[in-house]
């Protein structure tokens, strides 16, 4: 019978490499997260920087693996940074040639705001001229008092919308009164303030809890 021949060094230090292997990817892993943690921190601010640097980190069960508490911190700051992503890296709006899609896109853009920020710093940003990019601007009712809380015009706000008709007699703000969470469109005439004349107009409009969000345009813009 044939002897098995001695293991040679080359043999012997790749099982030595194997038998390190699970001892080595722990030590990476925690080397991931522990580097990972520290970027997200240093985003979120130079203090919670601060606390994770002084944060321990020492082996448990004879593993070297994080401590529960950096653990926690680490993940909790991934999700973070995750869903903050998911908000700062959002598809293009529609091309303002669109109408109707771009239209629907400033609504839904202020009933995000509106989410984030809540009614009063919403209405307030929606009443001011940064509201405003040419012919494009939100405006705001509550459909609880049926009165504007939002418009580029301070003329229009407080007014009631079941008076709102246009020169055909046709009560267009009855009509954004009417809309629902899914939205609706609502063509009307109204003096286009750029042109001067008496032209129609369509209107997103879409309800979001107690109040109504919509954005126009007026026929063949832009």
């Amino acid at each position: 019978m044939s002897t098995v021949p001695p293991l040679g060094p080359e043999i012997k230090g790749h099982l030595s490499r194997l038998r390190n292997l699970k001892e080595q990817e722990l030590r990476e892993e925690q080397s991931h997260y522990i580097s990972r943690s520290r970027v997200i921190a240093s985003e979120l601010g130079h203090q919670q920087a601060e606390q994770m640097k002084r944060l321990p980190c020492t082996p448990r069960e004879g593993k070297n693996k994080m401590t529960k508490p950096l653990l926690k911190i680490a993940a909790a700051l991934t999700l973070f940074v995750a869903v903050a992503c998911v908000g700062t890296n959002q598809t293009p709006p529609p091309p303002k040639s669109d109408a109707p899609a771009y239209a629907e896109h400033l609504v839904r853009e202020a009933i995000i705001m509106f989410e984030a920020e809540g009614a009063e710093q919403t209405i307030a940003h929606h009443r001011s001229e940064t509201n405003v990019d040419g012919p494009w601007f939100v405006f705001i009712a509550n459909a609880e008092t049926g009165r504007a809380e939002a418009h580029w015009d301070p003329d229009i706000v407080g007014r009631e919308l079941n008076a709102a008709t246009d020169s055909a007699g046709y009560c267009f703000g009855c009509a954004f009164l009417e809309t629902t969470a899914e939205g609706s469109v609502v063509s009307y005439l109204n003096l286009n303030p750029e042109t001067g004349n008496e032209e129609q107009k369509h209107a997103f409009v879409v309800r979001h809890k107690s109040y109504i969000f919509g954005a126009g345009w007026y026929e063949g813009e832009p």
